[in-house]
C-alpha cells in the first residue's frame, strides 16, 4: 500500500538512478536532507556527505536497497507480523514531518503504541535522539 516517494522512484529507475547519483553534490543533499528532517544540523549533513555518500559505493549500494525493495514482496509476512504483534508489543516511533514515509504505515506494522514526535521529520533518530531514547527505555 507504500507508494514510494519521488526520490526512490528515480532510484528505481536504470540510468535515471545512476544520474541522480551522479549530480548529488554536496549542495544538492544538503537541501534535501533538510527538507526531509528541519531538526538536522548543517554538521550532521556534512559529515554524513563526506564520511559517506560522496563514495560511490554508498550511491550504489542505495541504488541496490531501492531497486530490491519492492513493498509488494513484504504482503506475505503480513500475517505473521499480525501473530507476532499479538506476542510482543510493537512500538513505533514516527516524525510527524516524516515527508518519504507516512505516520500510517505504523498501522501497517500492527503497532501497539505509535509515538509521533511533532518536529521530527525521516530521521528520528539524528532528529530526536533523547525522545526516541524515552521510548526505547
Amino acid at each position: 500500500l507504500y507508494k514510494w516517494h519521488p526520490w526512490a522512484r528515480v532510484w528505481q529507475t536504470p540510468i535515471l538512478g545512476e544520474l541522480s547519483m551522479l549530480l548529488a553534490n554536496k549542495h544538492v543533499f544538503r537541501w534535501e536532507m533538510k527538507r526531509g528532517g528541519a531538526l538536522l544540523t548543517t554538521e550532521q549533513i556534512d559529515h554524513t556527505y563526506s564520511h559517506k555518500l560522496s563514495q560511490w559505493k554508498t550511491r550504489s549500494t542505495i541504488l541496490k536497497l531501492y531497486r530490491s525493495a519492492d513493498p509488494r514482496k513484504f504482503l506475505v509476512f503480513q500475517n505473521d507480523l499480525e501473530r507476532l504483534s499479538a506476542r510482543c508489543n510493537i512500538e513505533a516511533v514516527w516524525g510527524q514531518k516524516d515527508k518519504y514515509v507516512p505516520s500510517y504505515m505504523a498501522d501497517m506494522m500492527h503497532a501497539h503504541t505509535k509515538n509521533i514526535l511533532p518536529e521530527a521529520g525521516h530521521w528520528v533518530p539524528l532528529e530526536a535522539p533523547e525522545e526516541l531514547a524515552a521510548v526505547l527505555r
